[in-house]
């Protein structure tokens, strides 16, 4: 998942710098696939708490679960009316929080109880 989100974000920060290499999106179209991407890891994460929820109580993961899934809706529900470099900046930035929080919860969650 925090690959994923880092790719999500490496596009987003190549759109804001217009250094479109072959197959990059415009940056409206960057935007609203980096939010289709925020969305779905947010429904992901939700399950796999509701699935996971007495290990996550157990391993007190609950404080940065919630950061990354807040993160995530922060960039799923950004809403411009036209999509302009700030969306794209402020949008990068809630992907790099989450990415960041679900590396943490993976080092957390693999290091021995």
């Amino acid at each position: 998942i925090a690959l994923r989100l880092g790719a999500v974000s490496a596009a987003t920060d190549r759109a804001l710098r217009d250094r479109r290499a072959a197959g990059d999106l415009p940056v409206d179209e960057q935007f609203f696939a980096a939010k289709g991407s925020a969305y779905a890891t947010t429904m992901l994460l939700r399950a796999l708490r509701d699935d996971h929820a007495a290990l996550i109580r157990q391993r007190q993961l609950g404080g940065a679960w919630n950061l990354a899934t807040d993160a995530l809706d922060s960039a799923a529900t950004l809403d411009p009316l036209s999509v302009s470099t700030d969306d794209l900046m402020r949008q990068g930035y809630h992907l790099l929080v989450a990415r960041n929080q679900i590396r943490d919860l993976t080092a957390r969650l693999q290091a021995t109880p």
